[in-house]
């Protein structure tokens, strides 16, 4: 059940009635629907319903078969079933009713009568429900249960009167319940319970009864008069609970008392008990020695708050809160003494009830000494742990069996582990090559046999990658109080490089001609590997685009399938804000993504004709609500022949830097204006060069500031108080975007005057183009989708969980069918066996990958023509040309934009239909 609506099952081959009845019952509902019997019972049995409304006339399995189905399953059977038909004839309801059906309903439908039938069906379900489940909690109570006439004649006792008394339901039922009574129990206590009873009032108390054998027990017994729906009295019921071991431990306790207060006098601990209220009602002579009290009187009914030092007050009321709640907490804190000494405390409060009061008692004990060792240790180990994770050589301690009890970082990164506590137990055979910790081995056992020092030894190593290096090195035995070396301590120093330059060296004094050489052979590897790394370069960046939108995808569209479900504002505002805050991180991974593109010489400019206007326009739509939100004047100052300009180049990237410039601009400046000014430099060429100009009257940038403001990675501001976010990468781009567009960017500024941006850019002229214009439809491409295509069988072709969470339910939202394949081998399976209307298909999935799966498909007759789109988080644009030389017909990039998958999905759909219609 979700959202405590009731679940509803409808299972119906019609899909006219399935909308009929999801509109008019899912606002009070929570409906799931089936289009056959065999899918009714299968949902049914992951996610029984509350209720079920059956159609009678289906194909294949009519409703008649499916309800017998239903109530053949011992798990489905107790659901409700109401027959929803066209079938008005007296025999068909007779045998759904038969069937054991809860109600019969004839089409057209009624709707408000089929509501209304629908809920006194599931409270009755929810009544006979509970009322069962308070025959069995009465009959499997454990307190004896009595039902009396007004009599007191014996109509009821539940199993349990019987475990306790000895008389079976047989003997008892008839009898007066005096036949329990003992004569221990005062007759003042009876009058008491009958004269409550006749006002109409329950009576509580406890007696002692006499067991069928002659057995005396203690019961605590609660009686209350029953009334029926007139408010007159028709029964009595008596709960009556079996108290005798509680009394004879309450007989016990009050013998053990004087112990335990003499116990607790002698306790080397303190023992006190706090009562609700925070005050000190009893403290031992321990505690009372601990808080420097010289007697009970001097403390009594103080709250204990005042002896807890300040910085621990706020969790010792907690503490104290909790243990009234019933629960037992421990807690070290420091304490006050009445003469001024602070000592260290460890408390272990439980609760307990004095006289039928909640309080707190605490044993608590001195730990003021081990707190200061343990200072004194964490300190140590601080300083000493700082001293091995920030030494550059290698250090390290080992016990008798030469296993590393400690060492420094660097000696654990140079052997691939992650933190030197990682090494600790390690043998140098666990660590190095054989060879290796072979010389180190013998080295260590004349150290441990003649108990001398190993000095200025040139070892070799080896480290995580394979490389051989080699250290200096120097060991010295550890020995006990007896004079045994039980270890060794060394230090080895790096100096791999010193033996490289000496070798270097050597070889330039006496094979200059081999060095030539091998230089030259040095020079076509590096060569190599640079080509190699560059490839690496190209290849990473294609996996990191993959990676960080694949849960991106995940993220954004989880938060746009939570909007849509959303109904509260507040929640809805939370989501627009992680929606706002996801948008922003992706436009971050954007830019980091186009830096790297840029530095791998991966980024390609477009050459298409565009109109500036249509730049300008959007421009303006974006920032000036910002702009008029903080009060400042934005203009565009732009040549009216140079804005109806029909160019020719990348207008995206050219308003990507835009985009860049004016929202700096606005971000910097508290007041005055942004004003952005084209001017033609280079006027009358076919290539003109174009220069824009972002004037603001904002902060202003030092000089010095100015020659770092377009490396990447680099702000004016780089410090962590700083006042304006961003990742120093926006002009980065820009510049390597103006420069890619046959021009430059820069800047002039004066602190607290402003700054004019500047940024040229060349552009080829061209003949006017004709933008067209798409006749206007007043139904979004969502609204469409619902309403033409509702059912349309879809594959979705996705292996990462959530994702397919996202896509499918999105393609739900719109009223798809969604068939789901998490392999491309599936996916190549589920297409052979259905015409889909459409697939989606990601790239990187298991077994077969997207682009091969595709060409598969495409051999498959009748396939040819199949809408096969990729959405995937592979984005560049080689990506997309993969997929269309594949053969699929359109790339959806990750994060998925709803309002993008839907006019793409709505196109290829709509294109479907037509070529099925000829």
């Amino acid at each position: 059940m979700t959202n405590n609506k009731p679940v509803i099952l409808v299972i119906d081959d019609t899909p006219s009635n399935l909308m009929t009845l999801g509109t008019t019952l899912s606002s009070e509902f929570e409906l799931q629907i089936a289009t056959s019997g065999a899918m009714g019972l299968s949902l049914a049995a992951k996610n029984p319903p509350d209720l079920i409304l059956l159609d009678v006339m289906m194909p294949e399995m009519d409703g008649f078969e499916t309800c017998q189905r239903f109530k053949a399953d011992r798990h489905l059977k107790s659901i409700p079933i109401i027959f929803v038909t066209a079938l008005n004839d007296p025999v068909s309801e007779s045998r759904g009713l038969d069937l054991g059906a809860a109600d019969y309903i004839t089409k057209p439908i009624n709707v408000d009568i089929a509501r209304r039938r629908i809920r006194n069906i599931l409270e009755y379900k929810r009544a006979h429900e509970m009322l069962r489940k308070l025959s069995i909690a009465v009959e499997q109570s454990p307190a004896s249960v009595v039902i009396t006439d007004l009599d007191a004649c014996i109509e009821y006792v539940n199993p349990r009167f019987s475990e306790v008394t000895g008389y079976s339901n047989a003997e008892a039922i008839g009898q007066n319940p005096r036949i329990l009574q003992s004569g221990l129990t005062g007759r003042e206590i009876y009058q008491e319970l009958w004269e409550k009873l006749a006002r109409g009032e329950p009576w509580h108390g406890e007696l002692v009864n006499k067991r069928k054998n002659g057995e005396l027990y203690w019961e605590e017994t609660h009686v209350a008069p029953v009334k029926n729906v007139n408010g007159e009295v028709t029964h009595y019921v008596a709960v009556k609970t079996d108290i005798t071991q509680r009394k004879q431990a309450e007989a016990n306790l009050v013998s053990s008392e004087l112990h335990l207060q003499t116990v607790v006098d002698n306790e080397p601990e303190c023992v006190k008990i706090v009562d609700a209220q925070g005050l000190l009602q009893q403290m031992n002579p321990s505690g009372l020695a601990m808080i420097e009290a010289d007697s009970l009187a001097q403390v009594a009914g103080r709250p204990v708050i005042d002896l807890i030092a300040p910085e621990y007050q706020v969790a010792f009321t907690d503490l104290h809160k909790r243990v009234l709640d019933g629960e037992a907490v421990k807690m070290e804190f420091e304490m006050l003494g009445l003469k001024g000494g602070r000592r260290w405390l460890e408390t272990h409060a439980v609760p307990m009830e004095d006289h039928g009061e909640k309080v707190h008692l605490a044993v608590t004990r001195d730990i003021t000494e081990r707190k200061r060792t343990e200072k004194a240790i964490i300190e140590f180990t601080r300083d000493f742990e700082g001293f091995l994770q920030q030494t550059t050589d290698f250090i390290y301690f080992k016990d008798a069996n030469s296993r590393i009890r400690f060492c420094s970082q660097t000696l654990a990164d140079i052997t691939g582990h992650a933190h030197w506590q990682d090494m600790v137990g390690k043998h140098d055979r666990d660590i190095f090559p054989a060879e290796t910790a072979k010389v180190y081995e013998e080295e260590e056992l004349t150290i441990f046999s003649e108990g001398k020092p190993l000095l200025n030894k040139i070892d070799p190593f080896y480290d995580k990658n394979g490389q051989q290096g080699y250290v200096q090195t120097n060991k010295w035995p550890l020995v006990d109080k007896d004079g045994a070396v039980v270890g060794i301590f060394g230090i080895s120093r790096d100096i791999t490089e010193t033996k490289r330059t000496e070798a270097e060296l050597e070889k330039y004094r006496h094979h200059l001609e081999e060095l030539v050489d091998n230089r030259t052979m040095a020079l076509s590897v590096a060569k190599e590997a640079a080509e190699a790394a560059n490839r690496a370069k190209s290849t990473f960046l294609a996996n990191m685009s993959h990676e960080l939108r694949t849960p991106m995808n995940a993220i954004m569209g989880m938060t746009d399938l939570a909007k849509r479900r959303a109904t509260d504002a507040k929640q809805i505002d939370q989501l627009n804000k992680v929606t706002q805050a996801s948008r922003h991180l992706l436009q971050v991974i954007n830019d980091i993504l186009d830096i790297s593109k840029i530095e791998a010489d991966r980024l390609d400019l477009e050459c298409k004709a565009f109109n500036l206007d249509g730049t300008l326009d959007r421009l303006n739509s974006i920032f000036s609500q910002q702009a008029t939100e903080k009060g400042l004047a934005l203009t565009f100052d732009v040549p009216p022949a140079l804005a109806h300009q029909t160019l020719k180049g990348d207008a995206l990237r050219l308003e990507q830097i835009l985009l860049n410039l004016l929202g700096n601009a606005i971000k910097f400046t508290a007041n005055g204006s942004v004003r952005l000014r084209l001017v033609e430099t280079e006027a009358g060429l076919t290539n003109p060069l174009l220069r824009f100009e972002v004037q603001d009257t904002g902060v202003g940038i030092s000089r010095e500031d100015q020659r770092r403001l377009f490396n990447a990675f680099e702000q004016a501001d780089g410090s962590t108080t700083r006042k304006y976010g961003g990742t120093g990468l926006g002009l980065a781009i820009s510049k390597r975007l103006a420069l890619l567009m046959g021009g430059d960017i820069g800047v002039d500024s004066q602190v607290g005057i402003g700054s004019t941006f500047w940024v040229t850019a060349r552009f080829e002229t061209v003949l006017a183009i004709d933008q067209g214009h798409e006749p206007s439809n007043a139904l979004s491409a969502e609204d469409r989708i619902k309403i033409y295509c509702a059912g349309t069988h879809v594959l979705l072709v996705e292996d990462e969980p959530i994702n397919q969470e996202v896509s499918r339910g999105l393609l739900e939202e719109v009223n798809l069918k969604v068939d789901l394949a998490e392999d491309g081998l599936q996916a190549l399976a589920m297409a052979t066996q259905n015409d889909y209307a459409l697939i989606l298909m990601d790239l990187q999935i298991p077994k077969i990958n997207g682009i091969e799966a595709t060409k598969a498909i495409r051999l498959i007759p009748g396939r040819q023509s199949t809408p096969i789109l990729a959405m995937t988080a592979n984005a560049f644009d080689e990506d997309r040309q993969i997929c269309l030389d594949a053969g699929m017909n359109d790339h959806i990039s990750k994060p998925v934009d709803p309002d993008l998958l839907f006019d793409t999905l709505e196109k290829w759909l709509r294109i479907n239909r037509q070529l099925a219609n000829h």
